[in-house]
This record gives structure tokens, sequence and C-alpha cells, in this order.
């Protein structure tokens, strides 16, 4: 089986698992609900709209897919999906401006799919989101729900609907990082009031690796040096705290004050947390930047993540989700080819492995792929069915934008997008 029958195979189950209501559809899955600070449990839910777990995130996934394949049904039940996903975009659970799990994402999404499909509507609904007031709840830092997920989904509406506007606002934002950082001689840090460490987090999610990979975006996009110097200082802080031994960086999220002297530090192995997201905000900042110490520390993230890969599959023990698990893992491994060059390969081949070795035991019928969540199968993007889908499209055609790492160029405009600014 290749990886285009493998998407296509998610896609097509995903479409005949969407519950409709007129024009609209969703699905039911996993949600998790709780804090953080006193455990999260996982709940059986209908999804709500967001890119991370909701209706926009498969919506994207089938957009992409019609795409490459000229099904009719993936566009049928996209279309339908990102109807659902619009419509939450004003509701509370979509209230903040997040790009993973708020109502910016769902514009992004909307704006893509304009752009794939030629829908001027769903260009003209994505600028309608983009520019709907601030809601009183944003105020977060972070790539998931805060500003720095917030000012690089704003530039790549910016560039699929060609607004200028839109590209003010994410400076306004990424100035806003600026200003409330903590800043002393050798680094940047920003803090989660909601976050069970009272350490500022590494990592891309939600960390200062997602914020410095944002800044580093800004800078790319407009050229203002501040924005690269503060990226700088965001990387700086995991710089400090880099664990030559283990060839990673420290995961403080269940640490509360001083390190304890107890227990071994804790590290992580995943693209939300870990070595996988750090190394590629390392690996674009070194194509943007040529930042040979970027180029370093990508180097030892990537190796860390290979040798997790490699175990993982040794053992088969890992789901298969972008979020936390071997497809967004692989992802990040295929990224050092691509920006370090071709003695890479082995890396590749690596990620190759995994893919094929996904499709040997679960490419079967009957045979459901693990996702990313404690209990069953869940349909969502970033821990679920279409993001699985989304990793092998990717990998037959590579001109598929990812979304674990936006580059805003690769989210070229078409002719119809300036309508939806007009």
């Amino acid at each position: 089986m290749g990886y285009l029958a493998v998407a296509h195979d998610l896609g097509t189950q995903l479409a005949g698992t969407a519950i409709w209501h007129e024009d609209r559809c969703n699905w039911t899955g996993v949600r998790p609900v709780g804090d953080d600070r006193i455990g999260v449990r996982e709940l059986v839910a209908a999804l709500d709209g967001d890119l991370y777990g909701g209706s926009s995130g498969i919506a994207l996934f089938l957009a992409e897919l019609y795409a490459v394949t000229g099904d009719e049904v993936f566009r049928h039940t996209a279309m339908g999906a990102i109807g659902h996903a619009l419509g939450r975009a004003s509701a509370e659970s979509a209230a903040g401006a997040g790009l993973y799990d708020g109502r910016l994402g769902i514009a992004m999404a909307a704006a893509r799919m304009g752009s794939v499909l030629g829908e001027v509507q769903l260009l003209e609904q994505a600028a309608a989101v983009a520019k709907s007031p601030p809601a009183s709840t944003e105020g977060g830092f972070d790539l998931i729900s805060g500003r720095a997920g917030s000012a690089v989904a704003l530039l790549v509406l910016s560039k699929v609907l060609e607004d200028q506007s839109l590209l003010e606002y994410a400076v306004q934002l990424a100035d806003e990082l600026l200003a409330t950082a903590v800043k002393d001689a050798s680094c940047y840090t920003w803090s989660r009031i909601d976050s069970m460490s009272k350490r500022p987090l590494t990592g891309l999610a939600h960390g200062a690796a997602g914020i410095g990979y944002a800044l580093g975006e800004m800078f790319d996009v407009t050229g203002k040096h501040r924005f690269a110097r503060a990226a700088d200082f965001a990387f700086g802080y995991e710089r400090e705290h880099f664990d030559p031994e283990t060839q990673n960086w420290p995961d403080f999220r269940h640490e509360r004050g001083p390190r304890r002297r107890l227990g071994p530090r804790a590290f992580a192995n995943q693209w939300c947390h870990g070595a996988p997201g750090i190394a590629l905000s390392r690996l674009r900042a070194y194509r943007l930047r040529n930042d040979e110490t970027c180029r370093t520390e990508a180097v030892a993230g990537i190796a860390t993540t290979a040798d997790w890969v490699s175990t993982n599959l040794t053992r088969q023990s890992s789901n298969y989700s972008l979020c936390h698990g071997l497809a967004g893992n692989a992802e990040a491994l295929l990224g050092a080819e691509e920006a370090l060059g071709h003695e890479w390969a082995k890396e590749r081949a690596l990620a190759l492995r995994a893919a094929d070795e996904g499709i040997e035991r679960f490419g079967a019928p009957n045979r459901p792929w693990p996702c990313g969540t404690r209990q069953g199968v869940t349909p969502g993007l970033m821990v679920g069915l279409a993001g699985i889908g989304h990793f092998y499209l990717r990998l037959h055609d590579p001109a598929v934008p990812s979304i674990l790492l936006l580059r805003p160029e690769s989210f070229a405009p078409t002719s119809a997008a300036a309508v939806a600014t007009t």
C-alpha cells in the first residue's frame, strides 16, 4: 500500500463517520477536560471547531486530500466540516485568538481551503473571522493558544488573503510579546500562569522554542531586526538549560519552584515538548538566518529524536499522532534532510521506516491506527486520524504545507484570494 492510498483510506473513514446536519458536519472524538495542575481526563464528545482536535483540522486535511486526488467526497465533507468550524468561531470555546485552539486557526484553515478549492466565500469568511474584535480572554504567550501562535496564523492569513492589515495585527502581537518578556543579559522568558511549573517552559507548543520560532517568522516577513534579536534571546533560555548528557532540554511541566533534588530531571521527546519540536524550531532558524548555533542545537535534537524513533519502532510502543507520536517525530527527521542536506539521508530513511511499519501494522482493514489519546481512536488533526492521514499525504506530496511548523511562504495565494479583502 502506498502513502497516498493510506491517506485516501483515512479520508474515506473520516468522511464515512461524519455526522451531518443540513450542510454542516462534525464528529465525536476524545477531548481532554480538566486542569493541567490537577490532572486531565478524557471525554468522548462532539468536537469543537479548533485546528488541533476539532472540525477545522479535519476539514483542512480533507481539502488537501481532495486537491491531490480529485475525490468529490473529500471536498464535500471538507466543506461541511469547515462550515461547522466557522459557525463555532464566534462561540465561547473559540473566543481566543489561538492558532491551534482558537479562531485564528479556524480562519487559517478556511483561508487555505478557499485557496486550494477556489472557494471565494471561504476566503471572505476567513477574513471576517481574522478581523473580529479581540476577546477579553486573550493574553497567553505560547504557540498553541497565545500571541506567538496568533502572530504566525496572521502571517499566513496575510499571505493567503493578500491583506496588509493582518500583517500589521501580527506585528502588534509580536511587539506585545517583546513588551511582556522578562529580560536578562542572556535570555527572554515568558511564563504561563496556568502552568504546573513555576519555571518558564521549554519546547515548541508551550515554551520558548515556539515563541522564538514565531518571532523568527516575524523577522523573515518584516525584516525588523528587533524580532530576530528577540528570537535569539528566547532560544537563549533553552540554551541555558540544555543537558549535554541526554542531548535534550528539560521538561519543566511538573516542577514546582526550584528543581527537586530527590528525583531525576524529566525530558520529553515529542513535537509538543522536547527534542523534536525544539529541533524543528532551530532548523527553521538556521534556514532563515544561517545561525550556526541553531544548527548545532538542531543536530543534537535530531539525533535524540532519531534514537527515540528507533527505540519505539523496536518496542512497537508508540502512537502515530502528529503531536506526540511517531508521525510528528518522523516529520522532524524529514526536516533535517530538507534543511541540512543529503548527508542526513539516514534520518529520512528512518522516518520512512516508521511510515512503512505503520502501514504494515495498521494499514489492513479493521486494524485501528493508534492515536495520541489514552482511549480509542479519535478523528482530529494533531492527535488523531486526520493528522496521520496528513503525514502520509505529505510523504506522497511534500508541497502540502506542514502544520507542525507553519511557513508562510508555503501557503501560496491564488488570484481569487484578493477578492476576500476588496
